[in-house]
């Protein structure tokens, strides 16, 4: 239908989502749905991926003023790229057996999305819904056990090792393990977050806290010397060399979806990064497009020694921001990291300087004496303002 009768088709796009969500405040759980997505895109799927984030990235691009517009951007990599169902559940929403590549192309050709949707969240966790138990393995012929299963890390490093990224793979070896997914974990990392109950959460205490280092930072960001604007190149570059096998955003969207599109409709994807590294985010954006670009999936990992007094392993959560806003913040540092040293250097020390405890412990020890009662009363960084010129500005 999308090749057919393109404005029937969008049509029908525009009923499906007044239908999901039908208020601004409803996109979080139909872009933010903790789907998770496939490594890369199938080649069963690279046809109709490269068709529909091409169309949603130009209606972006054309009318970024449309919510709607970035609401379908957002939902298309899960709607889409979702990882089939392995074991789903009883429930009449969950279909069984899930929809196969060539399904999920069909559905959303022939604008079928509440199934593509019901079979995008069969495999989404929720507080109170119990996987059912996996069957034993059976033992191997020759008498001895099966291997036993990889780790969640194992996984993640093999993972990245076919990235080649073996770096990478090395932490996510001894890194600390994910926090088990059950309903008494989910409410204790809902207490780490309270609602604010206080006025001082709010833009305008911030400002008025903090007015004079906003006005100094406005009237700097007025100087001939702060770039106006990111060049389009850089942008290219960011996409082209963003980190293999990173962690997607609460969208699902990954660097290798942005590298399958084709070269003509990656015009797109690059205007739509400059435009959020220009002001027109602001006044052109709408605030729900923001807020969804703004948010950031949290992973729960657990802190080393033990369990706390309720039973529960200590929680330590980090984010997964959109990959979209990692690509503008990235080329945002890149741009003023020069300027940025010029105002912050007075205030922090020697923050221009690029790997500034390797030079100064470096430059200490080819300076101090080889006695070592000498070099114990010593400080390696008595002197560091000498010892990082020349140097390039460190990436803020």
């Amino acid at each position: 239908m999308l090749a057919v009768d393109h404005v029937a088709w969008t049509q029908a796009r525009a009923t499906f989502l007044q239908r999901v969500a039908p208020a601004a405040s409803d996109w979080a759980p139909l872009v933010a749905s903790g789907a998770r997505t496939v490594a890369h895109v199938p080649s069963a799927l690279l046809g109709a991926w490269q068709v529909f984030a091409a169309d949603a990235l130009d209606w972006v691009r054309r009318e970024p003023e449309h919510a709607r517009e970035c609401l379908w951007m957002g939902l298309m990599p899960t709607l889409l790229l979702h990882t089939p169902c392995s074991a789903p559940a009883d429930a009449p929403d969950r279909p069984r057996p899930p929809l196969s590549h060539k399904e999920r192309a069909a559905a959303v050709m022939r604008v079928y999305f509440l199934a593509e949707l019901a079979d995008r969240n069969a495999d989404v966790w929720c507080p109170g819904w119990v996987r059912p138990a996996a069957t034993e393995r059976r033992a191997d012929r020759r008498g001895g056990r099966r291997a036993a299963a990889p780790t969640l890390s194992q996984r993640r490093a093999l993972k990245l090792v076919r990235a080649g990224r073996p770096s990478a793979a090395a932490r996510a070896l001894v890194s600390d393990p994910p926090a088990p997914r059950s309903a008494a974990i989910w409410a204790k990392a809902a207490a780490l977050f309270p609602d604010a109950a206080t006025a001082s959460a709010t833009t305008a205490f911030v400002q008025a806290e903090f007015s004079a280092d906003l006005a100094a930072a406005a009237a700097f960001g007025n100087s001939p010397t702060v770039p106006r604007a990111v060049p389009r190149d850089a942008v290219v570059d960011a996409i082209c060399g963003a980190p293999k096998a990173s962690s997607p955003g609460p969208s699902g969207l990954r660097p290798e979806y942005l590298w399958a599109l084709s070269a003509t409709r990656q015009d797109a994807l690059v205007d739509i990064v400059l435009l959020l590294t220009s002001l027109a985010a602001v006044s052109r954006v709408p605030a729900m497009a923001r807020h969804a670009l703004a948010g950031a999936n949290l992973l729960l990992l657990t802190n080393p020694g033990g369990v706390g007094a309720d039973g529960l392993p200590r929680l330590r959560p980090i984010e997964m921001p959109e990959v979209l806003r990692k690509l503008a913040a990235m080329e945002l540092a890149r741009t003023v990291r020069t300027a940025a040293a010029e105002l912050l250097a007075p205030a922090q020390l020697e923050v221009g300087c690029r790997a500034l405890a390797s030079a100064s412990s470096t430059r200490w020890r080819r300076t101090s004496p080889s006695t070592p009662s000498t070099r114990s009363r010593s400080s390696p960084f008595a002197t560091p303002s000498t010892s990082c010129r020349g140097t390039r500005p460190r990436r803020l």
